[in-house]
């Protein structure tokens, strides 16, 4: 989105569509320009054609001209029809071509965002807002602006040819449409202000019907039975989404519907007035007949598709300032990044380093300091809220308002780009990735081109090859359930496939921050013996609560309140009988 300047969103908006396909809205500004016209065509040759007709049966008309105005009349409504249905096709074409530019434009500034806007809760309201379909609504935009300059040049052309006969009724419906312009504004402004407050209650509703439907919660659903209770909830926030939308609609509808009264009767009195021209000849039985039929049709556009327009205009107006919103929030340009070299690794210091989360007062970290060299293993414990994986965080770039100094080889964090920092670190979360593709291509997003040697080497080096063989492709075995051919693993398969995939990165030094956590303790503990046995010429820095699994690093940090209060190894922590000790004695039997 850095192609964009956003100092005029609705400006910038057509800039997008112009990029996207020049051709297809040429082709869209034609159809606009002609069809305006048609209208008032319309209105003539039906005219003439009644006229016509009843000259012919009067025998003073000839057959020639009587069939060229109907064919003139006919070809008018079938321009409408047929034209309509092509245009529909150039739409879709366009709407298609906006997904591979501005949607990938939102997903690519998604990816870019300085992490603080994942984790807080308005800004990832605004990003669903704004994610949700993005090329459908630029597409619904200029849809919506050019069909409201048809209608309007719809309107000018039958005004004109009314005013030719009742000079006062253009003035009129000029005066009748302010007040009916300035009632959509308000209700396009309400309607969107009103999917704004909606956003939190969609998004629960949407995280309940997960649950209901989906397949992690499968097992619980039946063993508990809670679907009768997470329905009773889904519902509640459905009512609640459902009660603020329909009070937005309903206030403003009632007075849209006045406006539409006024203006249905402005042009009924101008179809009652018609009558006395017709009555003194000064307007023919056809033009009375083609300009009642257009005000009629004029009556249900003034009242329907003229406020429509507007509204949906002014909402889709509100949507183009918030991805405005959007695309000026910070983000590092070299998040990503694909290509990145393996970097040289010698030490990490902390150096009286604080650290609060954005719109927090509370110290998560205060004032640490340590150093960690390459080719040791060490651990990090605490118990839970204690700044254990802020830690793996600032490391990985995800935050970068600290105090202090992180060093990396003696250099500021700060200095080394995103692409720097993969290239030094591989990292597997808690709540690590589970992909749906096959084995080699998870082992591939590390390294694009690991070869098929490796690739077998770091399946057997992960108790994964007996995994492969069940499956009925082996390593090309789509994983999950997405894919019709797709199998699934075990949870324990799962994250031994998250630790290989890791290690395939080969970079010089390995994050994880309790990845095999769901696990019993004693697995948990062989999970990271095998790791750091396969591991042993690199650095690892391991994140745990549970201390059994941390026994074999060489240096074991202790966090208690944000301070490194402990340091050393286990056998040495034991022996001080403080708040290691305390810990793990407190575990000792899930280890026996």
């Amino acid at each position: 989105m850095r192609k964009y300047k956003w100092k005029y969103p609705v400006i910038d908006i057509l800039r997008i569509g112009i990029s996207a396909a020049p051709g297809c809205l040429l082709i869209i500004c034609m159809y606009t320009i002609v069809s305006a016209f048609v209208p008032a065509l319309q209105i003539l040759y039906v005219a003439e054609f009644i006229d016509y007709v009843i000259r012919l049966a009067g025998g003073t008309q000839g057959l020639a001209d009587t069939f060229f105005s109907a064919a003139m009349a006919a070809s008018m409504i079938a321009f409408q029809w047929i034209g309509g249905t092509l245009l529909r096709l150039v739409w879709i074409r366009f709407e298609n071509r906006l997904r591979t530019t501005f949607a990938a434009d939102i997903i690519e500034k998604r990816a870019k965002l300085e992490y603080e806007y994942i984790e807080n809760k308005e800004t990832w309201d605004l990003l669903k807002r704004v994610s949700d379909q993005p090329e459908v609504k630029v597409r619904e935009f200029f849809e919506t602006m050019i069909q409201f300059l048809c209608l309007l040049f719809k309107i000018a052309g039958i005004v004109i040819v009314l005013t030719t006969y009742i000079w006062w009724e253009g003035i009129l419906l000029v005066i009748i449409s302010v007040p009916l312009i300035w009632l959509s504004l308000k209700s396009g402004k309400a309607t969107y202000e009103a999917k704004q407050e909606v956003t939190e209650c969609d998004r629960r509703c949407e995280y309940l019907t997960d649950v209901v439907l989906g397949r992690d919660a499968a097992q619980e659903r039946a063993l508990f039975g809670f679907g009768e209770f997470i329905d009773r909830k889904w519902e509640e926030q459905y009512d609640l989404s459902a009660d603020m939308t329909l009070k937005a609609y309903r206030t403003w509808y009632t007075k849209l519907e006045m406006g539409s009264i006024f203006t249905a009767i402005t042009l009924a009195i101008a179809i009652i007035a018609l009558l006395l021209p017709a009555v003194t000849g000064i307007i023919t039985v056809g033009m009375f007949m083609s300009l009642t039929n257009s005000c009629i049709s004029l009556i249900e556009s003034m009242s329907w598709d003229f406020r429509e327009y507007i509204d949906k205009l002014t909402e889709l107006f509100h949507y183009i300032k918030e991805v405005k919103n959007v695309a000026l929030l910070r983000e590092r340009t070299d998040a990503i990044k694909e290509k990145y070299t393996q970097m040289f690794f010698d030490s990490i210091e902390f150096e009286d380093v604080s650290f609060s989360y954005p719109n927090s007062e509370k110290k998560v970290l205060d004032h640490i300091s340590f150093k960690m060299e390459a080719g040791i293993h060490y651990a990090i414990v605490g118990k839970n809220g204690e700044g254990k994986s802020t830690i793996i965080k600032l490391l990985s770039g995800l935050y970068s308002d600290y105090s202090g100094k992180i060093l990396i080889n003696g250099k500021e964090l700060q200095e080394y780009g995103l692409a720097d920092l993969k290239g030094i670190f591989s990292i597997v979360y808690q709540d690590f990735g589970k992909y749906a593709i096959s084995m080699r291509d998870n082992l591939k997003l590390a390294d694009a081109g690991i070869s098929e040697e490796n690739i077998r080497k770091i399946l057997q080096k992960f108790d994964l090859e007996n995994a492969a063989h069940k499956l009925p492709d082996g390593i090309d075995t789509p994983l999950g359930r997405i894919h019709s051919s797709g199998m699934d693993l075990s949870g324990g398969e799962w994250q031994r496939l998250a630790l290989a995939r890791a290690y395939a990165n080969n970079a010089p030094v390995y994050l994880l921050d309790e990845p095999v956590a769901a696990l019993d303790p004693i697995s948990e503990s062989r999970v990271y013996q095998d790791f750091q046995k396969t591991s042993d010429n690199k650095t690892t820095i391991l994140i745990s609560h549970r201390l059994g699994s941390v026994k074999l690093a060489d240096q074991i940090l202790v966090l208690n309140h944000g301070k490194i209060v402990e340091s050393g190894s286990h056998e040495k922590l034991m022996e001080n009988h403080q708040l290691y000790y305390e810990m793990y004695e407190s575990q000792r039997s899930w280890y026996q």
